[in-house]
């Protein structure tokens, strides 16, 4: 129960700047890249601006919603909801529930980690894959049988 109402307060603190002016690097990736056909997208790398995983969702987001500057966010915006319990499950397998618990609330009220979730890049996905992948690492460690891996 505490992990969703941090989920939820974390989804109001960031739907808050959701609408912000567009920035330089968002409208570039947008541009340069999200906007064009998929194959030109995704096979561009001329600038290690385009984070590929953020341009095919922009992408897709853009196919669905249109190009309002909250559609060119939207990937983001999931990623950094995402942190939340990718953070959790990562500390409790760790250390327990309570330091997850805070440690989550930490992410949830992040100032740097609201700003990421808000801006069209591939930052927060990338946060979310190191956690997970971290978790993984750990629970193929400390458990045995086939499930672990």
């Amino acid at each position: 129960m505490f992990l969703v109402t941090l989920i939820i307060i974390g989804v109001l603190s960031r739907l808050c700047f959701l609408g912000q002016p567009v920035r330089y690097d968002e409208a570039y990736s947008f541009l340069g890249y999200a906007v064009q056909p998929l194959k030109v997208g995704l096979s561009l790398y001329d600038l290690p601006n385009n984070h590929l995983l953020n341009t095919l969702l922009m992408h897709v987001s853009y196919l669905l919603f249109g190009g309002s500057p909250w559609v060119i966010r939207l990937p983001a915006f999931i990623g950094g909801i995402l942190m939340i319990p990718a953070t959790y499950l990562l500390v409790r397998e760790i250390y327990d529930s309570d330091t997850a618990f805070v440690t989550a609330a930490f992410v949830t009220s992040s100032s740097v980690l609201i700003e990421y979730s808000v801006l069209g890049r591939g930052y927060t996905f990338l946060i979310v894959f190191f956690l997970l992948s971290f978790y993984w690492a750990i629970y193929g460690m400390t458990h045995t049988g086939k499930r672990s891996w």
